[in-house]
């Protein structure tokens, strides 16, 4: 063989056998290994303990907040009774006196 045709024998690229496999078939082992490892990284947090404290204390926070409110709007509204009140008798007590002194 000339050398010519040796190289153009080595530049011809015979084409690699491709092994027939199931397309979803890794797709599947793919997913299934990134399953694996969040399930992983989940089971290695160390603050999935803090948040839960967390959340547990916002509860109680939300809690307080609702009660509070409900006392708040009570006593807003005892509180708003009484002014009125008061200054209902004083306005008409001032007019009382008025009409005294006009001699009516």
């Amino acid at each position: 063989m000339k050398p010519r045709q040796q190289r153009q024998s080595r530049r011809k690229l015979t084409p690699s056998p491709v092994p027939v496999t199931n397309p979803m078939l890794g797709e599947l082992q793919e997913l299934r290994s990134i399953g694996e490892k969040l399930d992983a990284l989940q089971h290695t947090l160390p603050g999935a303990m803090g948040i839960d404290l967390i959340y547990d204390k916002l509860d109680r926070i939300e809690r307080r907040i609702d009660t509070i409110d409900a006392a708040a709007s009570k006593k807003g509204a005892v509180a708003g009774a009484i002014a009125g009140g008061l200054s209902g008798c004083l306005v008409s007590t001032t007019i009382m006196l008025i009409k005294a002194r006009m001699g009516f």
